[in-house]
């Protein structure tokens, strides 16, 4: 799940108000004036050759005041950049390419406090304006129950080699063990490897069904806080 919004320099959903955070993220790139003026200025189609954010890594967070390292990656991370981060107030802290750590052209690491609950944002810019996608990243509360809207698929056949659910909700934080209960009440946590966390709404999961029948899934977060409980039908 791409979890990244374009926003080559000036491009904006047409008829629609103006977030508060776009507009900070493209004062930060030098689109905008900070003096009122929101006409965006440029082109209006991606720039072949931007930088662009695939993933960061951890993908859900829980408010930090002491730094935690983030690990970006991406294409295009070459020549003279600055790194905005975006926080749910609007304010943007920039590094420069000295304050960052590992860079190569495909992946960066910056070390960086989120005290904010909410969505924070980063874009990259180069020295000729060129900014990459939005990237998203949401701050959730350490004690926030985790919520399971959707399993899919919700129906799989009994198998002898694992298989993929991907699971859909709010609020999974990084960290997060899913108890999986089959059919004849044997309960397996899952945790670690076994788990992929794509952002705080959605992450996949690899179980063996080994049992045809109902099989029960919960999600419970470092915290131990614990989700509702979703069911998987396993056929033979």
């Amino acid at each position: 799940m791409d979890t990244s919004t374009e926003i080559a320099a000036g491009a904006r959903p047409a008829g629609r108000r103006i977030p508060a955070l776009w507009i900070a993220v493209m004062i930060a790139a030098g689109v905008l004036s900070a003096c009122g003026d929101t006409t965006p200025t440029g082109p209006t189609t991606p720039v072949a050759g931007a930088p662009h954010i695939d993933s960061v890594s951890p993908a859900a967070i829980t408010p930090q005041s002491s730094p935690i390292t983030l690990t970006v990656t991406g294409s295009n991370f070459v020549g003279t950049f600055t790194v905005n981060v975006v926080g749910p107030d609007g304010s943007v802290t920039p590094f420069d390419q000295s304050a960052l750590q590992a860079l190569s052209a495909t992946s960066f690491q910056l070390n960086m406090p989120f005290p904010l609950t909410g969505a924070w944002a980063i874009t990259i810019v180069t020295a000729g304006g060129t900014a990459s996608n939005l990237f998203a990243l949401t701050v959730v509360q350490a004690n926030a129950a985790p919520f399971i809207l959707a399993a899919n698929p919700t129906a799989v056949s009994v198998s002898s080699q694992p298989q993929t659910i991907s699971m859909n909700g709010t609020n999974f934080i990084d960290g997060l063990s899913v108890r999986v209960t089959a059919p004849d009440g044997s309960l397996t946590i899952l945790s670690g490897a076994a788990l992929s966390l794509i952002n705080p709404n959605q992450f996949q999961m690899d179980f063996v069904f080994t049992q045809f029948g109902i099989y029960s899934l919960t999600v419970m977060n470092p915290s131990g806080i614990s989700s509702n409980t979703v069911t998987i039908n396993v056929t033979r």
